[in-house]
């Protein structure tokens, strides 16, 4: 969606609020909030800012397109009820419906616990390699060891190189990925594949529990289903 920007903190500086204008996707997250030097956008970015407003792209840059009815927690213990939300993947970036308004969450830091319809999302950290990134995850399973699950839509346009003026193609596309991580209690997330060699890297002092689950549970844990089956019972 396409949003005018209105320079006011409500909500204890939580969120940014904007006024809602005609439906266009392309716009939702590109668009500056105040002003914005083109050199801090990327291309991407200053790509998707010049298509036009009929411009057409396949897929999403939603976890789901539609707002959900939530829950958010605070870390000081503060709960907002009764909010619709959605999950912008692209940006990773939360908004938050009131009204016809649309407010986008400026201060994720602050948030314990985020439930969107029937996901459950924390705001926590990454082990990168040259520095620590935060973002939104999906808790698939809580305890000790948490699974997560990183959301990302990702934009591919059908001409690899394209020109921030180029004026768009139908088979423009933003496509859904997910990436695993598991994290213990007080350390940053670590990045893992859907296999048992790559869980017991990362949780070395779980070797012998994730085999043990893995055999007695004949898990396949090119599932995600079974792989939420292991933590469950690692957490147990």
């Amino acid at each position: 969606m396409k949003y005018l920007v209105r320079l006011l903190l409500i909500v204890g500086c939580l969120f940014t609020h904007t006024t809602q204008a005609q439906p266009t996707l392309l716009h939702s997250v590109v668009k500056p909030q105040g002003k914005v030097e083109a050199a801090s956008l990327n291309r991407t970015e200053r790509y998707l800012l010049s298509l036009g407003d009929d411009a057409f792209i396949q897929g999403s840059m939603y976890l789901e397109d539609d707002f959900r009815p939530g829950i958010m927690i605070l870390k000081n213990g503060t709960v907002y009820r009764d909010m619709f939300y959605r999950y912008n993947i692209f940006s990773h970036k939360v908004q938050m419906l009131q009204g016809i308004d649309t407010l986008a969450l400026i201060k994720p830091e602050l948030v314990r616990f985020l439930k969107i319809g029937e996901r459950t999302f924390v705001y926590d950290s990454i082990a990168a390699t040259d520095s620590m990134q935060h973002v939104f995850f999906q808790l698939l399973s809580d305890g000790p060891v948490r699974l997560l699950v990183k959301h990302t839509s990702v934009f591919q346009p059908v001409i690899p190189y394209f020109r921030e003026m180029h004026i768009g193609d139908e088979y423009d596309s933003f496509v859904l990925t997910k990436a695993y991580y598991v994290q213990e209690a007080g350390k940053p997330a670590i990045r893992v594949r859907k296999s048992i060699r790559s869980l017991v890297t990362a949780l070395p002092h779980y070797e012998k529990s994730i085999t043990n689950h893995c055999n007695l549970l004949d898990l396949n844990l090119r599932k995600e289903s079974d792989l939420v089956r292991l933590f469950e019972a690692l957490n147990h």
